[in-house]
């Protein structure tokens, strides 16, 4: 196990159950989808009660070192890419998922980035907010909806209690520190039977135990928590959340298991190269099933506030 700096770093405990206890799954690095960011090494840990894992110990105070403008970049480059369509695509999907439980209210987004989900509610009746504490997000997606938008933390906004009627987080619930604070505060402002909608990697994904420290999701350390379908229910439940239902999508992120095989094959150009093609039709007939058997690489959790 690798020493830590620990004026650097910080020890936690389990978020769900509180147990100091947990065992060492592997080590990680600062590895971002397919690029290998810097080798600064992550302990990667399962507790031992209760099945949650995290990182630990976890960088402190260090967010600009591994948030920069690269990080952010990508609401920006891929404007005029076929991403965009796929991006725009995935979240008309999502639109028609949430409108099948709820067609018109107060909607607060967390971590809304560039605002792409909430445009697609443009012509819905919808009063639409959105979170975003990066000055980038906050200023594309100010530009882009017709809403109210907040740069800052949820924590910080002083919402009313009960205020909206949905709140969204798309994968950015593993990136908070301290997830029962954020779980909390969204149930203060959740009006009574309001939806939340959580996105997150699922750590038990196919690609999680084919490819470990390479998976295309681990995203270390920015991903301070790795949840399953069993570990998100259990939280949610502790802060007030009923689960209805679990998604797991097959293609929310096209490339994703396709990377993850990529980046266990290693770092030599020529393999990589080899076997680049074989590897990408693989990934799409293995992906279009994973949701069949609950291992895709996401789920999208849907919880109602408990009366």
């Amino acid at each position: 196990m690798v020493n830590f700096d620990m004026e650097k770093n910080e020890q936690v405990d389990c978020a769900i159950c509180g147990n100091e206890k947990a065992e060492l799954l592997m080590q990680t690095q600062n590895i971002h989808g397919a690029k290998l960011l810097s080798k600064e090494s992550f302990n990667l840990m399962k507790c031992q009660r209760c099945g949650l894992i995290y990182l630990n110990p976890r960088p402190k105070g260090r967010r600009e070192e591994f948030y920069g403008l690269n990080y952010y970049n990508s609401c920006i480059s891929s404007a005029n890419s076929m991403e965009s369509y796929w991006t725009a695509y995935v979240n008309l999907k999502k639109r028609r998922m949430l409108k099948e439980y709820k067609q018109k209210g107060k909607m607060l987004d967390v971590g809304c980035g560039a605002g792409d989900f909430l445009a697609v509610f443009k012509n819905d009746e919808f009063d639409l907010y959105g979170v975003e504490p990066s000055f980038l997000g906050y200023s594309l997606s100010s530009k882009k909806i017709k809403g109210t938008i907040f740069k800052d933390k949820i924590i910080n906004c002083g919402f009313a209690e009960e205020y909206f009627d949905v709140v969204t987080l798309w994968h950015v619930f593993e990136h908070m520190d301290n997830p029962n604070q954020e779980l909390s505060e969204i149930n203060r402002i959740l009006a009574a039977g309001g939806l939340f909608f959580i996105s997150v990697p699922n750590a038990n994904s196919l690609g999680f135990k084919m490819s470990k420290e390479y998976w295309f999701h681990m995203d270390s350390p920015r991903h301070l928590y790795n949840y399953t379908p069993a570990t998100i229910t259990n939280i949610l439940n502790n802060n007030g959340f009923k689960v209805i239902k679990i998604v797991f999508p097959s293609f929310e992120y096209p490339l994703d298991f396709y990377h993850s095989l990529l980046n266990k094959l290693g770092r030599d150009r020529i393999i990589r190269a080899m076997l680049m093609l074989p590897v990408f039709v693989l990934s799409f007939i293995v992906k279009s099933i994973f949701s069949w058997f609950r291992v895709s690489e996401t789920m999208v959790i849907i919880s109602v506030k408990k009366n």
